[in-house]
Order: structure tokens, then C-alpha cells, then sequence
């Protein structure tokens, strides 16, 4: 989470790097898996 999505080289802030941020990546990772896999999203307890 530290390079820039255009890798240009430079470095991302390390406040950008916080629980919020990788929770809301994660939570876009999974719903893109599911849609390409079709797996059903389980619930979270």
C-alpha cells in the first residue's frame, strides 16, 4: 500500500496506510472475487 497505483516512483504517506484504508481494500478485493468466482460473501461475524 506504500506505491503509487502508477508506480511513478514516488512512496505513499504512511498515514495513508491506516485500518479504514486497508479495510475499505479489502472489502473491494472480496466483492471482486466474488463476482468473478461467484462465491456467495459469507457473513461476518
Amino acid at each position: 500500500m506504500h506505491i503509487p497505483k502508477s508506480f511513478g516512483g514516488g512512496f505513499k504517506h504512511h498515514d495513508y496506510v491506516c485500518n479504514r484504508n486497508i479495510d475499505n481494500y479489502y472489502k473491494r478485493y472480496t466483492e471482486k472475487r466474488a463476482s468473478i468466482f461467484g462465491i456467495e460473501r459469507q457473513n461476518e461475524g
